[in-house]
């Protein structure tokens, strides 16, 4: 039995009741751990399990490099509550760690990326710029992944000072003065290029706030997302997501900016039914569903917007079944004619079956 310090990547269902959990040990490296029954309504384990949670933990880590350790019992945890609020900042957190994961080798030790992520979270949670630290990430960990660019100085003539560009010939920047041997350079703006060569080397310890142009971080991820699918054939399920959250929001400030200055209010119904948010630790450190939903008393003032909150059942997810789907789809058929829209909160574990029903149900 040891005690083990991690970070919790993310999570996978085993069998009925119990977790993989894929972790960034302190000592190890990247390992999987079995945390069983932590996803019993009562369990110790289940609030800790949680994405990107660092945890101090009793238990064990596999004979085999690449075999299952194990949780026994929960020492400490550390939450990062934006990461839970904030949809973009954990987007981005979830790319950091993706990308960690499919950079190093099971049980390589990595303290050095380890001691990095936990300050990617900390800098997260204080409400730094989410893509400017995601970024930082893409860029220094290219070195172990192979592809390693020069950032540094002009391969041919040694120059460290003056216009560079990006050039995949040459991996790396060339001055001015040769641009001419490469017609497929990147032609990048001379300021974002001047945060590509800081973010090669930077330390995360030096930043404490972050103010970068709209314009330059399009620049930048530009220039990113460009290794990493050329020279790189990368893509992590997170970079997906964080794209089509962009597009979405790209598309709905043009829908807002075309409509006119006059609107007519809407009504809309939002009905909670559970799910981690409403859920504490009890006197004896087990966690239970709390007799009500905090997100009922949140506040919000939409313009143009009536909101009318309720609470049609509070349930952890995992416990959400036929029945509980019918009794939204009837509650929502009732309101059909009173309110406009509809928005419903759901906890993650059921949330592809309720939409599964939704699709056959409501076409």
């Amino acid at each position: 039995m040891s005690i083990i310090k991690g970070i919790v990547l993310y999570t996978r269902q085993y069998k009925d009741n119990d977790l993989l959990v894929r972790m960034l040990t302190e000592t190890r490296g990247l390992r999987t751990f079995l945390a069983r029954g932590a996803k019993k309504q009562k369990s110790h384990l289940s609030a800790a399990m949680q994405p990107y949670t660092v945890v101090i933990f009793e238990g064990a880590f596999s004979k085999k490099t690449a075999g299952l350790g194990y949780i026994n019992d929960i020492q400490q945890a550390t939450y990062h509550r934006r990461l839970v609020d904030d949809i973009e900042a954990n987007a981005y957190a979830a790319l950091i760690a993706s990308l960690i994961d499919e950079t190093f080798e099971e049980g390589e030790v990595i303290t050095r990326w380890y001691n990095q992520l936990l300050l990617a979270l900390l800098k997260l949670d204080e409400g730094l710029d989410p893509q400017i630290i995601a970024n930082i990430f893409e860029i220094q960990l290219l070195v172990p992944l192979g592809v390693a660019p020069n950032w540094r100085a002009d391969p041919i003539s040694g120059q460290t000072t003056g216009r560079f560009d990006y050039s995949e010939k040459y991996n790396g920047i060339i001055s001015e003065s040769h641009y001419g041997l490469d017609e497929h350079r990147l032609m990048i703006d001379q300021k974002t290029m001047f945060y590509l060569r800081q973010f090669s080397v930077i330390d995360l310890r030096q930043i404490h706030q972050i103010k970068i142009s709209t314009t330059t971080k399009r620049g930048l991820q530009r220039v990113i997302d460009y290794i990493y699918d050329n020279q790189l054939g990368l893509k992590p399920r997170a970079k997906k997501f964080i794209e089509q959250m962009h597009a979405w929001q790209s598309t709905l400030k043009n829908f807002r900016q075309k409509k006119k200055v006059h609107h007519d209010h809407k009504k809309i119904l939002v009905l909670h039914t559970g799910g981690t948010i409403s859920m504490h630790e009890d006197q004896d450190g087990d966690v239970e569903t709390g007799l009500n939903n905090p997100l009922i008393d949140v506040k919000m003032a939409i313009p143009n917007v009536d909101l009318t909150v309720e609470s049609i059942f509070n349930l952890p997810s995992e416990h959400i079944g036929p029945e509980h789907m019918l009794q939204l789809q009837r509650r929502i058929l009732a309101a059909e004619n009173e309110f406009d829209g509809v928005v419903i909160t759901h906890g993650t574990d059921t949330l592809e079956e309720t939409s599964f029903f939704w699709i056959v149900r409501c076409p």
